[in-house]
């Protein structure tokens, strides 16, 4: 079940895998951030972005030269430790898990 508050305009989208991120953002023209681009609109201001950590954890774009390409940024509300908050950290994860608290943001 997806927590209550999430899956509403302008808040991350949860409980989908990676590739349906990626089929979402493929076919409507946007992409999933990479890893760096994603710490770096976390950490800055003047995308008029706020509080990207902390919600979800969110999928970023597939990185095929790591040991796990499927890369999670962002943390969770649920249960995460506080050192995941961090733009920093980074998560990894199978890219068919769906849960309540991942999801993702786009970038275009």
């Amino acid at each position: 079940m997806s927590p209550v508050g999430f899956n509403r305009p302008n808040q991350p989208v949860v409980r989908v895998s990676w590739f349906h991120a990626f089929e979402y953002c493929d076919s409507n023209g946007l992409y999933l951030p990479s890893v760096d681009q994603w710490e770096y609109a976390a950490r800055g201001p003047g995308f008029g972005l706020h509080d990207m950590t902390g919600n979800v954890w969110e999928w970023t774009a597939r990185n095929p030269s790591k040991e796990y390409p499927y890369g999670l940024r962002g943390g969770s509300w649920d249960i995460d430790y506080p050192g995941y908050v961090p733009p920093a950290c980074r998560g990894y994860y199978y890219p068919e898990y769906r849960y309540g608290r991942v999801g993702f943001r786009v970038s275009c």
